[in-house]
């Protein structure tokens, strides 16, 4: 209910990041009447869904996945003095998984609408370093440990 809160609110935004057709499907997958099976049509799609998470839960999302790895942040709050974290990886092609990274790790680079379409915030200084790595590893031809199972 609350991602639907999300993208209702920002609707005119979601429509443009994403296109009429994008947006409607959005909607379907978070509209689950109560009691439902999670059958197909309501799963989650990531990145575009990882704005709505990021956004509604001011959270720094990381998605990884052998069809791109890529970092969701906030588009509407500035940046906050508490960055909270979510990693989540897609496995066997259609799963998702949290995972939980230590000490210092490689960020995936910013998805590329989040600058269009942000709202305020630097949230992305805080990991220039870290998305520096993850660059210089794929540029060394780092294999994710996830590859293998998105498939």
């Amino acid at each position: 209910m609350e991602l639907l809160e999300e993208l209702t609110m920002h609707q005119t935004t979601y429509t443009e990041m994403f296109g009429i057709v994008e947006l409607q499907e959005l909607y379907q997958a978070i509209d689950i009447p109560p009691d439902t099976m999670a059958i197909e049509r309501y799963w989650m799609s990531l990145p575009s869904m990882g704005f709505l998470i990021a956004s509604r839960y001011n959270v720094v999302l990381l998605f990884l996945s052998n069809l791109g790895d890529t970092t969701c942040f906030p588009l509407w709050s500035p940046e906050s003095q508490q960055h909270n974290i979510c990693v989540i990886a897609r496995v066997y092609g259609n799963h998702f998984v949290k995972v939980d990274l230590q000490g210092c790790y490689p960020v995936p680079p910013t998805h590329p609408l989040w600058n269009t379409y942000k709202w305020d915030g630097e949230w992305e200084h805080p990991y220039k370093h870290q998305q520096d790595m993850y660059i210089q590893l794929r540029r060394s031809n780092y294999k994710s440990s996830f590859e293998n199972l998105d498939k």
